[in-house]
C-alpha cells in the first residue's frame, strides 16, 4: 500500500473541476447524517465527532480535529495551526485521511483551501434553501479564501447575479488577489472593491448593503460590519466569521429581524456565535440545516416554508463541522487518484 500526498496545487486542480451541484450534494449528505439516529449497539458508529485537541507551540496554537463519517468515505483528522500574532499567510491546515481497512494513513492533503471550499459549499446549500431564487447583487465582507470561494460558488450557482462587491478592512494584496480571481472566472459580472477603513467609502458600503440580495461575511470583527436598517427585506445573510461570543459580524437587531435562522449546529453556534448569543436566541429559535433535508441530503418539500415565522430577512450561521472535512477530503483524494495527481510514497 502507498501513501498519497496532495499539494495545494493538486487540490486546486480537483476543486476547479467540481461543480456546485456536486459540492452541495456532498454537504447535503453531511448535514443529513448529523440528524439521523442510530442504534446504540452499532459499532463502529457511522458518525463520530470527538472533541478537538489543542497543543500550544511557541508561535502557534494547533488544533487536532478527528471525525468519522462512514457514508462519505471514512475517517480523517484535520490539523490547523492558528498564529499567535497577526499573519498574512492564512492558517496552515492539513487533513490526514485514513484507510479504514488497513488502519494506515491513506493520504495527506493540503487543506488550506479545502476548509474554505467546504464552508462555502455548506453556505451555498443553505442559500439555495432560504435565499432568493434569482439574486442579482452579491456583497462579500472579507478578502480571505473563505470569501473567495463563497463568491466563486455563488456566482456559478446563480447566473442571475450581475454585480459583486467585496468589502475589506484595507485595500491589501489579498483583496487584489480575490478581485483578480473573480474577474478571471466571471468577466461579465460587475465587480467592485471597497475599503471599510476609508471613511469616504461609508456611503458606498451602505448603498451596496442596502441593495444586496445576498450578503456573506467571514471576518473576526468584534463590532457589526453594517447596521440592521441598511438591509432590505428579502435579503439572505450568510455568517461564517465569528467563533467566539465576543465576535459580532452583524447587530443583534438584525438577527431579531430574521424569519428563519438556519445553523450548521445549534449547540455549537449558541456557544460560539457572538451574534446569536447577543440576540439571546434559544435552541428552539434555530433550525439546523439537516432538519431541512431528507435522509439522502435532498431538500424536504415545504420544509423552509414551515420553518419560517414572522420576519423579513433570512440568516445562515456556520461555525464549521468536522464531518465536512472528512467528506471534502475523501472526495478530493478519490478524484485526485482518478486524475493521476499527487505524489505517491511506498509504505514498504
Amino acid at each position: 500500500m502507498s501513501l498519497i500526498i496532495l499539494s495545494a496545487k493538486d487540490v486546486d486542480q480537483v476543486i476547479q473541476k467540481a461543480t456546485p451541484q456536486e459540492l452541495l450534494r456532498l454537504m447535503g449528505k453531511v448535514f443529513a447524517a448529523l440528524q439521523q439516529e442510530y442504534p446504540d449497539n452499532v459499532s463502529p458508529h457511522p458518525v463520530q465527532l470527538p472533541h478537538r485537541l489543542t497543543v500550544h507551540m511557541p508561535s502557534h496554537t494547533t488544533l487536532f480535529m478527528p471525525s468519522r463519517l462512514a457514508s462519505a468515505g471514512g475517517t480523517a483528522m484535520k490539523v490547523v495551526s492558528i498564529p499567535l500574532g497577526h499573519s498574512h499567510n492564512g492558517l496552515p491546515a492539513t487533513t490526514i485521511v485514513m484507510d479504514e481497512e488497513s488502519g494506515r494513513v491513506r493520504a495527506v492533503v493540503n487543506a488550506r483551501s479545502l476548509t474554505a471550499v467546504r464552508t462555502a459549499a455548506g453556505s451555498a446549500l443553505a442559500v439555495s434553501l432560504i435565499g432568493p431564487p434569482e439574486p442579482e447583487r452579491l456583497v462579500l465582507f472579507g478578502a480571505g479564501l473563505q470569501m473567495l470561494h463563497h463568491g466563486l460558488i455563488l456566482l456559478r450557482m446563480y447566473p442571475s447575479i450581475r454585480s459583486c462587491t467585496v468589502v475589506n478592512r484595507t485595500g491589501n494584496a489579498r483583496l487584489e488577489s480575490v478581485m483578480k480571481a473573480l474577474a478571471k472566472a466571471f468577466p461579465k459580472v460587475l465587480l467592485r472593491s471597497l475599503s471599510s477603513s476609508d471613511r469616504e467609502n461609508e456611503a458606498a458600503i451602505r448603498h451596496c448593503v442596502s441593495d444586496a440580495h445576498i450578503i456573506c461575511s467571514a471576518t473576526s470583527s468584534t463590532t457589526p460590519l453594517y447596521e440592521s436598517d441598511w438591509v432590505q427585506s428579502g435579503t439572505c445573510i450568510v455568517l461564517v466569521g465569528s467563533y467566539k461570543p465576543t465576535m459580532h459580524e452583524i447587530p443583534y437587531k438584525l438577527v431579531k429581524r430574521a424569519s428563519i435562522v438556519v445553523v450548521d449546529s445549534a449547540s455549537a453556534c449558541l456557544q460560539e456565535a457572538g451574534e446569536l448569543i447577543a440576540a439571546e436566541l434559544k435552541p428552539s429559535d434555530l433550525v439546523e440545516l439537516g432538519d431541512l433535508l431528507d435522509d439522502e441530503g435532498l431538500p424536504l418539500a415545504g420544509a423552509v416554508d414551515i420553518a419560517k415565522t414572522e420576519g423579513d430577512v433570512t440568516i445562515f450561521k456556520s461555525v464549521g463541522i468536522g464531518l465536512q472535512d472528512v467528506s471534502i477530503a475523501s472526495l478530493v483524494v478519490e478524484a485526485a487518484i482518478s486524475m493521476g495527481l499527487g505524489t505517491e510514497i511506498d509504505y514498504d
